[in-house]
């Protein structure tokens, strides 16, 4: 005969234990979720920085810097405005960046000059994406510009180069509107410019510069923007501009591995609780 009293009185127990052996499981996944979570890699990221004048670029927080910039004759601040200077800052915990590719979308405009100030000695320029840009400053007219680093820009350093914009059909052209501000930042239609940039951990991020009110706009999160009016002349304003471009954080793949597989221990024996309780 089948002991149906002993057999209920057991049940309750059982449906009991069951919620106590789960915890210990449930804890032993959370744990390693979480862990895994842990170590993902930080999002490779960099920090533009531009503006007409390199020494403003240089010291943007010195006032007799700034005094100076705002001395600037006509003449010399309208032909800066065509030779735009770029400071790009690998701001990532661990990847170097490998390469930096600029192009213009603006169909009006090229670039005819490249010229590097800060980086990596052996750094090749290029027009275009490929053929270097040799030893001369000043060559052919392209739309991209192209800069390769056999020798990766490590986190925290930075690349410092100068281009010169023109006219795509030559000069003079009555329809080409000339300066940096122009070229870069139209917006509508936003034909802006864009930046791809390679880094070394084979992540590429594609980014187009924003509109040139949020790079100029000095807020608490982006606090070194800034523009100098001309205080002597009939002279265009000098802009300090800067702008953060991320990826997002990328799980390491081996470290996930060893994560689950360090967790077995705590797992298992909450996987047996679990199964024993529910018999």
């Amino acid at each position: 005969m089948i002991d149906t009293n002993g057999y209920t009185n057991r049940w309750p127990r059982a449906k009991r234990a069951l919620p106590l052996g789960r915890a210990p499981f449930a804890l032993a996944l959370a744990t390693m979720l979480l862990s895994a979570i842990s170590t993902a890699r930080a999002a490779d990221s960099y920090q533009i920085y531009m503006s007409s004048d390199y020494t403003l670029l240089m010291n943007p927080t010195s006032m007799s810097v700034q005094s100076m910039v705002q001395q600037t004759a006509s003449t010399a601040a309208n032909t800066a405005n065509n030779n735009p200077v770029i400071d790009i800052q690998n701001t990532s915990s661990t990847a170097s960046i490998k390469e930096v590719q600029f192009k213009l979308t603006d169909p009006d405009s090229a670039f005819d000059a490249l010229g590097l100030l800060k980086g990596p000695s052996d750094a090749e320029k290029r027009f275009g994406t490929t053929g270097p840009f040799a030893t001369m400053i000043w060559g052919g007219k392209s739309q991209t510009v192209d800069i390769v680093l056999p020798t990766p820009l490590a986190p925290h350093q930075n690349l410092v180069f100068f281009v010169n914009l023109t006219p795509l059909n030559g000069t003079p052209d009555p329809t080409w509107l000339p300066g940096y501000t122009n070229i870069f930042f139209q917006d509508p239609p936003n034909t802006n410019a864009n930046l791809k940039v390679f880094f070394s951990d084979n992540t590429t991020l594609n980014n187009t510069l924003p509109s040139l009110e949020s790079m100029a706009t000095n807020t608490s999160t982006n606090p070194q923007a800034f523009v100098l009016s001309s205080s002597c002349c009939n002279a265009p304003a000098t802009m300090f501009l800067t702008g953060q471009f991320s990826g997002t954080p990328v799980p390491e793949p081996s470290s996930v591995f060893l994560v689950m597989l360090g967790s077995l221990p705590l797992a298992i024996p909450a996987w047996r609780r679990y199964r024993r309780a529910g018999r």
